[in-house]
């Protein structure tokens, strides 16, 4: 299944010199209505994501998941470790 694509930023269009999308998206109900309705993805999360509970776990298995990095001991053995647990 192909990704979504991401919507732009006002930021980013802004950056462009794209002032005049920056417009007809604001006129057209906001960034979030307009990647709605052409099926982008945005990235601000919906209103109650948060207070959801299987998307919090989501969110932090990723956090945590991420942040594995890999150190080498001086005999050149290398060993993963992650501070966030």
């Amino acid at each position: 299944m192909e990704a979504k694509p991401l919507m732009p930023t006002r930021k980013e269009l802004e950056a462009a010199w794209r002032d005049d999308l920056v417009a007809a998206i604001v006129a057209a109900g906001g960034f979030s209505a307009v990647a709605q309705q052409l099926n982008f993805r945005t990235r601000r999360r919906p209103v109650g994501y948060w207070d959801d509970q299987s998307c919090l776990d989501f969110e932090l298995e990723g956090f945590v998941a991420a942040s594995w990095t890999e150190h080498v001991d001086t005999d050149h053995t290398s060993y993963f470790y992650n501070s966030v647990r």
